[in-house]
């Protein structure tokens, strides 16, 4: 069956049917593997859900956690002060007289308050409590309390605060207010701060939330507005380029799965990320890890989940890049500087390699390139994306 034409189907419904029928043609072999041993009884279902709860706060108890090293040597310091001061203490007697005789400390001179309250009288010390002056030295702050809080309530909370600044940017429009931009007033960005300190959220996290739920938005309010939204993360300091480069790997990463719902994914991905930021001097290409870390894979994969692992956006992405790379109207770049670019800084061959199988539809993917970057680009740079370089040199001779 074939839904290439069939606009009322979603790209995620079309996939899942897709799936079902190659399911079907194996014999319904991963529908019986899922199946196997029968339907799970309530008992079991609870005793899963408890299991993973448990597993869960242990986990969190173990980042949470103190000690270490660090607190053994500490003891070591405060035995190492206790035995000082018995040295010291031991030197005098009673009477304030060194044992080994010598000039009597008066009351007056080593009369004094300490921070406990205790005072040095007659050249000795008083004694203390000595379980409350241990507990002092050892005591150490607490680290705040972190208020858990999913992904997917952070990204509405973050689309919340992209809304309220586009809509403050439109009544100001309205107003026409003189020689004042939007984007030149400060707004109100302190859920960034919250995320961080509350919810102990970090920027790549946070800006990777914010890209996914940003495009949901109409894109007609993300075009007039999310630039200079950007803008005001940026003078705030809200997010460091470590957290653009760090948060944008991992969308790229994810966008197999968003391109269902966002067949031009790729393109706002560049037009409203990559290229501006670019721009400000705040993203280096060489910095995006195109590809998921083997070690950050899952171990397992939950058989129920079916991955969405088509490439063709990670292509169509390549190709806005290296466009706009090649024809920068700021300075004149060969196509020996463009194959440069894409080797050095985007790692391309390595990436473009393993990612080539998973291209779904090439018969689709390489003329929908070519409308939209232009016959004459698209005759160098997809031959560049195949990995055939020596094609790729003799069009742009």
């Amino acid at each position: 069956m074939n839904f290439q034409d069939e606009k009322t189907i979603s790209n995620r419904i079309k996939i899942l049917i897709k799936n079902m029928f190659s399911n079907r043609e194996d014999g319904w072999a991963k529908s019986a593997e899922m199946n196997k041993g029968g339907p799970k009884t309530k008992v079991e279902i609870q005793q899963e859900v408890e299991k993973k709860y448990k597993d869960e706060q242990a986990a969190r108890d173990r980042n949470q956690g103190g000690g270490g090293r660090y607190g053994d040597r500490k003891d070591g310091y405060n035995n190492r002060d206790n035995n000082n001061r018995d040295r010291r203490d031991g030197g005098r007697n009673n009477d304030g007289y060194n044992d080994g005789g010598g000039r009597r400390n008066t009351e007056n001179r080593y009369q004094k308050k300490d921070t406990q309250g205790g005072t040095y009288g007659k050249g000795g010390r008083e004694n203390r409590n000595e379980r409350d002056n241990r507990d002092r030295r050892q005591s150490v702050k607490e680290a705040p309390k972190i208020i858990e809080l999913d992904d997917e309530e952070m990204a509405a909370q973050l689309k919340k605060n992209f809304e309220e600044y586009a809509a403050q940017g439109v009544e100001d429009h309205e107003e026409e207010v003189e020689d004042t931009k939007p984007e030149d007033k400060k707004f109100d960005l302190s859920i960034y701060d919250k995320l961080k300190s509350e919810n102990g959220k970090t920027g790549p996290t946070i800006f990777f939330n914010l890209l996914c739920k940003v495009f949901d938005e109409e894109m007609q309010k993300v075009d007039l507005h999310f630039d200079g939204y950007m803008s005001q993360i940026i003078s705030q300091k809200k997010l460091q380029s470590k957290d653009f480069s760090e948060g944008l790997s991992k969308f790229v990463q994810f966008m197999p799965e968003i391109v269902l719902d966002l067949p031009q994914i790729h393109a706002y991905c560049f037009k409203f990320v990559i290229r501006p930021l670019q721009k400000k001097g705040l993203l280096k290409m060489r910095f995006i890890k195109w590809s998921v870390d083997p070690k950050d894979k899952p171990a397992e994969v939950d058989p129920d989940d079916y991955v969405f692992d088509q490439t063709n956006s990670y292509y169509q992405l390549m190709a806005l890049i290296l466009k706009d790379f090649k024809n920068d109207p700021t300075v004149e770049v060969s196509w020996a500087d463009t194959f440069i670019q894409y080797e050095k800084e985007l790692n391309g061959p390595a990436t473009s390699k393993e990612k080539f199988e998973k291209i779904e539809d090439p018969d689709d993917l390489w003329p929908a390139i070519t409308a939209e970057i232009g016959e004459k680009d698209a005759k160098v740079i997809i031959p560049l994306l195949k990995g055939d370089m020596a094609a790729a040199k003799k069009a742009a001779a």
